[in-house]
């Protein structure tokens, strides 16, 4: 039997995968079978996920790319730009016209190859390919912190990237799982919180970035149940949601005063606090700065949401290619903004959920929700036909017949996202154009007198011929990825949200700057600063402002292929993951003028591969210090536009290594050795003396918490092949803040 005999999918999913990198670049070259093989989308997304904890495909609709990927992730890069307060860009020493933002995107110094990026309402997270998280920025921006504090407090700043070292929390002083690091797989954020799934599909909460939460109930995590297991944890302005797999949701609202969650977490960190431990203040391991974190484990209660309608209409005749095998329908995705949730069907179907007292009302809490579902006083998932049915969409005024715009025949969403008071839902691959994009956009409106949510329909022109695959929302602005790397922006300026540009640089009604000449000459006098209109249509952001001019190039900027993995919105500040596909391009640095000149280390093409690490050692304990007096949070409130860097100074780590060493030497500090890792210096101010060791579920001591939670074939052969795998489309080019603020 030759090699090529065997089923595809038993050499997709097994043979290839035990293949090293070099071994499966030589595979591909000894035939057409094996070069289109190796090729296939499916295997490099898989691949993707088992090396790199590449996770960040489940929030974006691509569908082709992922070899190109693979390829580039290797040495991403992290830029960030907006709004500069509370240190949320995560760089240092802004030149003084740009402390309250700025207008463009700016590379953030972080010593780890990441593979997700999303932001909160003044922070951005990070996940690595290890992963490990990476926070910068406040979790809370309404507040300030001592110097001596550390991140137990929610209000703690970081403004350069730190690294979370979380451990699983012990139910015993000898429990061996307080030694265990945690390896997340998603991330998601909130305003002021943020949320995670691990390995071991448990969900994690963070009030602060210090004392992380393991949530433990048997509703969310019954690993005897697989139908039970959690596959999204998806924040909302003030509330965490999980979704499972059967397609139940659970809502918890950590922040809520009347909630027994809060409360049990509030006896918690007092308890934390009186034992004088456990502060969490960082320190530096190898250049990195580190926050030992405090795990606890709380027995959530989270609010069971009803079940979604049962008559939903069928929406098969609109996507003839939809599998009619699927005979149940159920949640499979979800979005969460101010007090609402939207959902996604794996039939199409885009549903919402208003998590209020009514309307405009604030929150009453689970148990009034609970009640009112009960009794059916008021109504569950409600249907939204017009952005889910192709006929109601052939209505958008967009399509008017003398447009000249062609309304979809067909159509089935496939992804949705939500933020604050907005939301959309999206596809690819519409009838219309098979490289095209259908996005539909809402905004949160009620009804009078029911008041009931309502969200009128927006379509852009300008998307409609793009291949938009992944779309997040800020509080003013919106941020639109294409298949091909290409960023898009539009809304409001926002303290430069939008990336497009320093408006002073900009030419006169250009996307980003100003429209007025009067404003433009003021502005660049440095008389008087007007902020610029908003944008209205979607306008491509560059990434090329920081990249060192070229003498040889009469002065010009070298250009730059860069590619955009991914894209992080919210408050008045986006983020994105980069990949820069030329490999070599310098850029100055974060200082943006007058700096230093970043560069790639290696120097080496796009077309350098290098395996990733196997089997790389991850941290173990790490010390723990003494508490502080919280701050209390002040939900719902407007931001404080203040900048409230951290004054400490922040290690400069050296450029990123590729190639890390195999068993590095356990080395220890005059207060507690770190293994494998080098020297541990203490910051922050907090004093010496041997950390004590971690000591908990204090849940379980004090009676308040719960046990810690552990969580169509295809036919073989080269001729069956073939056929069915039709060659890839065409990859990238070159390649075969807050509420009532700004309205």
């Amino acid at each position: 039997m030759l090699l090529t005999d065997l089923p595809v999918e038993l050499l997709l999913d097994h043979v290839l995968p035990a293949l090293d990198l070099p071994s499966l670049l030589a595979l591909a070259q000894t035939s057409k079978f094996f070069s289109a093989l190796c090729s296939d989308d499916t295997f490099w997304r898989l691949k993707l996920r088992r090396d790199y904890n590449f996770t960040s495909n489940a929030d974006t609709a691509r569908e082709s790319g992922w070899k190109v990927i693979y390829k580039g992730i290797r040495r991403p890069s992290v830029y960030t730009w907006g709004n500069a307060g509370q240190g949320r860009l995560g760089v240092k020493g802004l030149p003084k016209q740009y402390r309250s933002g700025v207008p463009f995107p700016v590379k953030v110094n972080i010593k780890a190859r990441i593979v997700s990026l999303v932001a909160g309402g003044w922070s951005f997270h990070a996940l690595d390919d290890a992963g490990r998280i990476y926070v910068w920025g406040q979790l809370q921006g309404e507040g300030y912190a001592m110097r001596q504090d550390g991140f137990s407090e929610s209000v703690k700043g970081a403004s350069t990237p730190h690294r979370l070292q979380v451990n699983y929390p012990a139910s015993e002083p000898t429990d061996e799982a307080a030694s265990h690091p945690v390896k997340f797989t998603a991330l998601s954020c909130g305003r002021a919180h943020s949320a995670a799934l691990d390995s071991k599909n448990n969900a994690w909460l963070f009030t602060s970035w210090g004392r992380p939460i393991e949530l433990t109930s048997p509703l969310i995590h019954d690993t005897q149940n697989p139908d039970e297991k959690l596959v999204q944890v998806e924040c909302g302005w003030g509330f965490v949601s999980m979704l499972n797999e059967s397609g139940t949701v659970y809502v918890l609202w950590p922040l809520t005063e009347a909630e027994e969650f809060k409360r049990v977490m509030d006896n918690l960190n007092e308890t934390l606090d009186e034992s004088g431990e456990h502060k969490a203040s960082a320190i530096e391991v190898e250049g990195e700065d580190v926050i030992p974190c405090s795990s606890l484990a709380i027995a959530a209660s989270p609010l069971v949401l009803p079940p979604i309608p049962d008559d939903l209409p069928d929406l098969s005749s609109a996507d003839p290619a939809s599998e009619s095998f699927e005979a149940t329908v159920v949640l499979v995705r979800i979005g969460a903004g101010d007090d609402f949730l939207v959902g996604l069907t794996n039939k199409g179907h885009v549903l919402s959920i208003d998590l209020t007292g009514g309307g405009d009302r604030a929150p009453q809490g689970s148990e009034w929700l609970r009640e009112q579902w009960r009794t059916r006083r008021r109504p569950g998932w409600v249907y939204l036909p017009q952005y889910s049915d192709v006929e109601q969409v052939k209505q958008n005024p967009v399509f008017a017949s003398d447009s000249g715009v062609l309304p979809p025949t067909k159509m089935k969403i496939t992804h949705i996202a939500a933020h604050y008071n907005s939301f959309t839902a999206y596809s690819v691959s519409t009838s219309t154009s098979p490289h095209a994009s259908l996005v539909l956009l809402g905004k949160k409106d009620t009804t009078a007198p029911t008041h009931e949510l309502t969200f009128p329909q927006t379509i852009y022109l300008s998307l409609l011929q793009e291949s938009i695959i992944a779309l997040q929302l800020g509080d003013y602005h919106q941020a639109a990825l294409a298949s091909n790397g290409k960023l898009y922006t539009w809304g409001k300026f926002s303290d430069g949200a939008l990336g497009l540009g320093d408006p002073v640089d900009l030419p006169l009604g250009a996307p980003g700057g100003y429209t007025r000449q009067e404003d433009l000459n003021v502005a660049r006098d440095g008389r008087r600063w007007a902020t610029p209109e908003g944008v209205s249509d979607p306008s491509a952001v560059r990434f090329d402002h920081l990249i060192k001019k070229d003498d040889q190039l009469g002065g010009e900027r070298k250009p730059s292929k860069k590619f955009v993995v991914s894209v992080a919105a919210s408050g008045w500040h986006t983020g994105a993951l980069v990949i820069d596909l030329d490999g070599d391009t310098a850029e100055e640095n974060a200082g943006l003028k007058g700096k230093a000149v970043v560069k790639n280390e290696d120097g080496e093409t796009f077309a350098g591969w290098y395996p990733p690490p196997v089997g790389r050692p991850m941290p173990g304990g790490w010390p723990h210090q003494l508490p502080s007096t919280g701050v209390p949070h002040a939900a719902n409130q407007p931001p404080a536009e203040h900048d409230s860097h951290d004054p400490y100074s922040t290690f400069e780590t050296p450029g990123f290594n590729p190639h890390p060493s195999g068993n590095p030497a356990t080395s220890s500090s005059a207060h507690h050795p770190l293994p494998g890792h080098g020297p541990a210096v203490q910051r922050d101010g907090a004093g010496g003396g041997p950390p004590l060791a971690p000591r908990f579920g204090l849940a379980l001591e004090r009676g308040r918490g719960g046990l810690r939670g552990h969580v169509g074939r295809v036919p073989p052969g080269l001729a069956a092949f073939m056929p069915q795998h039709p060659p890839a489309p065409p990859g990238p080019e070159g390649y075969p803040e807050h509420r009532g603020s700004e309205e």
